[in-house]
């Protein structure tokens, strides 16, 4: 009779036993899942550190990427500056999550040389710093005819002395507006030859002798800013 009521009795504890154990596992569910919420960002860059050679005089690239990624919880936010925004360009200059950031030189007014910056990504999750290294042996070719890979990231007030005589000037940028704008000026040999507003995107072609896209316009840190690529103009016209 005693066997038969212990029996009962286990029966009866076995439901609750499971209830215990499912309590027991939501709770760690929900603690794991805090605990991933609350773990801090942690700021990772590849490469690491963010560092970039440009060497003019051989025709490199006068951009180059770096990548910006969250290794850690919660929501990264980040900023990117170079102490010498003269020459060295950053796009994007801000922003959360992982991004693509891209270093540009402008090597517009710089004499032959060579030049070093730095550009630091401060975040909520901690501080990257990079070296920017620019030889610039001779002035950068910039003639050509047809399609060039030039490029370049001006900001208000600043010109793009292309070559052959040509200049672009940009007299005033509006990132806010839609479509974004750009406000240029062409000149050919210190003559100025057109003033155009043009949008983000467009190409712009003045009496099929040259052309220039206009590839991005952005907010940059102290005005607003345009990439400028795909140059093409005729020579000798």
């Amino acid at each position: 009779m005693a066997e038969a009521d212990d029996k009962i009795k286990e029966d009866r504890e076995k439901p609750s036993n499971m209830k215990n154990i499912i309590i027991v596992a939501v709770f760690i569910i929900i603690g794991i899942i805090a605990y991933l919420i609350a773990r801090p960002p942690i700021l990772s860059v590849a490469p690491d550190p963010p560092s970039f050679n440009f060497d003019i005089s051989s025709a490199g690239a006068r951009y180059q990427d770096f990548y910006i990624f969250n290794t850690g919880g919660g929501t990264l936010s980040w900023s990117v500056r170079a102490d010498q925004p003269w020459w060295i360009k950053v796009y994007p200059e801000s922003g959360t999550g992982s991004s693509t950031i891209t270093i540009n030189v402008n090597t517009v007014n710089l004499a032959p040389g060579k030049y070093t910056g730095t550009i630091t990504v401060t975040s909520n999750g901690g501080v990257k710093t990079g070296s920017v290294n620019l030889n610039l042996a001779s002035a950068p070719p910039r003639t050509v005819d047809g399609t060039s890979g030039a490029r370049i990231t001006l900001a208000v007030g600043e010109t793009w002395n292309i070559g052959d005589g040509w200049t672009v000037q940009a007299n005033a940028i509006d990132s806010k507006a839609t479509p974004k704008q750009i406000w240029i000026t062409l000149s050919r040999n210190g003559i100025k030859l057109d003033d155009r507003v043009l949008v983000e995107g467009e190409t712009y072609n003045y009496n099929n002798i040259f052309s220039v896209k206009i590839s991005s316009i952005y907010a940059g840190a102290v005005s607003d800013m345009a990439t400028l690529t795909n140059v093409a103009y005729q020579k000798g016209q």
